[in-house]
C-alpha cells in the first residue's frame, strides 16, 4: 500500500487563504500569516489537520480582536482597565482569600453565637444523620458479604 501524498506549500496556503477569507477583511492578512506560522511549527500531515490548525489561528486572532476592540470601549466610557493575566492569577491565591475566609469565619461565629439553642439542634441533627448513613453502609456491607461469601 502507497503511503499518503503530503500536502505540498501551494496546499497549505490555499487552507490558510481560505480560512482568512471567513474572517473580517482588517484581519486577514494577519491571520493568513498566523496561520502560515502554525503551519511551520506543528507541519500537518494532512488536510484535516491543517483545517484544524487553520480555523484554531483564526478564532485565536478573531478573540484576541475581540478582547482588545472591547478593552477599548470600556476605557472610552471612563472604566478602569481589565487585569493582567498576572494579576487575575495572584487574586485567585491563596493569600488574596486569607482576609476573606477570616471574614466568612467571623460571620458563622456570630450567627452561632446569637443562637446558641439552634445552632446546637442544627450541629445534632447533623450528628444524626451521618451516624444512620455509617451505620446504614455498614449494614449494607455485612448483608451483601454474607451474600457473595
Amino acid at each position: 500500500m502507497e503511503p499518503p501524498a503530503s500536502l505540498t506549500s501551494s496546499d497549505l496556503t490555499r487552507i490558510a487563504s481560505t480560512a482568512a477569507g471567513h474572517a473580517p477583511p482588517w484581519l486577514r492578512e494577519d491571520i493568513a500569516q498566523e496561520v502560515q506560522l502554525r503551519f511551520v511549527i506543528y507541519r500537518p500531515t494532512n488536510k484535516s489537520w491543517a483545517w484544524k490548525i487553520a480555523n484554531g489561528a483564526r478564532v485565536d486572532i478573531c478573540r484576541a480582536e475581540g478582547k482588545q476592540v472591547a478593552t477599548i470601549q470600556a476605557l472610552a466610557q471612563g472604566l478602569p482597565p481589565a487585569l493582567s493575566t498576572y494579576e487575575r492569577n495572584r487574586q485567585r491565591g491563596r493569600r488574596y482569600y486569607a482576609g476573606h475566609r477570616e471574614a466568612i469565619k467571623k460571620q458563622r461565629r456570630t450567627a452561632y453565637r446569637n443562637d446558641l439553642e439552634a445552632s446546637r439542634a442544627k450541629t445534632r441533627e447533623r450528628v444524626r444523620r451521618h451516624r444512620l448513613s455509617i451505620a446504614a453502609a455498614a449494614t449494607e456491607r455485612s448483608t451483601s458479604g454474607r451474600a457473595s461469601g
